[in-house]
């Protein structure tokens, strides 16, 4: 069972738990209302609160919901990130090899997760200029990459995972490490 599968039967039984809640404060205004307005009033109050309290509930529980959707979505975007470490040097090695179907995978993969990072819901401006930095260099880099010889190739790979690293940095924040 994964952390948001517990995390989700958790919210499952707060949300339960709620629920009868609310049902006890259904009970007590069908009682209150039998009753005398004199000796129904306290039941009315506390049916009013227990409806409150269990309505607060509700709301705390989607916020909950929305918070683990976005440390999922966090999570995913920093494996993603992270994989462009890889995938830079897997560019390098077909360099090396002179694998151009390699490459040229490798290329597609890497700006298919740079799109991914970029659309993150996520990013707040910090990202966005890292992203963006990151960007600028990819696209100097693979319109270069031809022409490189493997020590400058080597360098600005270096360059862009340090570009990355710090990014990762800033997601490690948002996440609370």
């Amino acid at each position: 069972m994964t952390i948001k599968d517990k995390l989700n039967s958790v919210i499952g039984s707060i949300s339960g738990f709620s629920r009868q809640t609310n049902m006890v404060a259904i009970n007590a205004a069908i009682h209150a209302g039998k009753l005398s307005q004199k000796e129904g009033a306290p039941f009315q109050v506390l049916a009013r609160e227990i409806q409150n309290m269990s309505d607060r509930s509700m709301t705390k529980l989607e916020e909950l919901d929305k918070l683990i959707d976005e440390i999922e979505a966090l999570s995913k975007l920093i494996n993603v990130t992270g994989s462009q470490r890889m995938l830079l040097m897997k560019l390098v090695n077909s360099v090396l090899m002179d694998d151009a179907k390699m490459k040229e995978e490798t290329i597609q993969q890497f700006e298919k997760n740079m799109e991914a990072i970029r659309l993150a819901r996520i990013n707040i401006s910090e990202q966005g200029l890292m992203i963006e930095s990151i960007g600028v260099d990819w696209d100097e880099l693979r319109t270069d990459l031809g022409e490189l010889p493997i020590d400058t190739l080597n360098q600005r790979v270096v360059l862009i995972i340090q570009k990355i690293n710090q990014l990762l940095s800033q997601y490690e924040k948002l996440s609370g490490h």
